[in-house]
């Protein structure tokens, strides 16, 4: 039987294809396995979580939790699934207290016996003090921080520049009430010199009690401004 170049071509070709190892069922199921699950409790899960967490993982994390865009893009790239629970319990973070200068010393020392605070920590400015407040709460975002200043509105913009933060200042406790409603804040900001001790101890009061909604899906629109 006489075979043209071109016939000869195609039966090399075919015995190539033959040849080659088949990818089974078994060994696709392999691939796209989920290596193990890993649960994340962060109130925000960014690329630097991600980028210690191996590839094919799933990875759960609380229905309020806040996941940045980077966040999405690099599990899509290294194939981690994103899971979101209700159950996935919303930890409950230590409290630490901040005071600038010498005239907040007095409510320091009233909310400190009152919710069981260690020492309060001193600033002579109120940068100084957000910054330090920054730090604690970027490793420990469940951290609840109270600082006491007269600088409200610098304190406010300056803290709520890191995605770590979200802070509130309210003079009533009702405000505060409301504002934890609408922003779960991780520090709240008050002017020992402007409203009666009493309400203020009762604003913080509603600011440590303050509970995240497990079905909560809050600062979507705030968090995609800052990353």
């Amino acid at each position: 039987m006489n075979l043209s170049a071109g016939e000869i071509e195609e039966v090399v070709l075919e015995v190539l294809l033959r040849l080659q190892p088949t990818i089974t069922t078994e060994s696709k199921n392999q691939k796209t396995t989920r290596l193990s699950v890993v649960e994340i409790g962060d109130r925000v899960v960014a690329t630097e979580q991600l980028a210690q967490i191996a590839e094919n993982t799933t990875v759960r994390v609380h229905s309020s939790a806040i996941v940045t865009p980077a966040a999405r893009d690099m599990a899509i790239e290294r194939q981690i699934v994103l899971e979101t629970h209700a159950d996935c319990e919303v930890q409950a973070g230590e409290k630490s207290l901040f005071a600038v200068g010498q005239g907040g010393q007095p409510l320091a020392s009233l909310i400190q016996k009152k919710f069981g605070i260690g020492t309060a920590q001193k600033s002579d400015d109120t940068e100084t003090a957000v910054m330090n407040i920054v730090s604690q709460l970027k490793s420990s975002p469940f951290r609840r921080c109270v600082l006491l200043t007269t600088d409200i509105a610098f304190a406010l913009c300056l803290a709520n520049r890191s995605r770590f933060v979200r802070a509130i200042s309210a003079d009533q406790p009702q405000r505060v009430s409301e504002a934890m409603l609408a922003v779960t804040a991780n520090l709240l900001v008050l002017d020992p010199k402007q409203s009666p001790q009493r309400k203020l101890i009762d604003g913080c009061r509603i600011f440590f009690e303050a509970r995240l909604p497990a079905d909560s899906n809050l600062f979507q629109g705030a968090l995609k401004r800052t990353v």
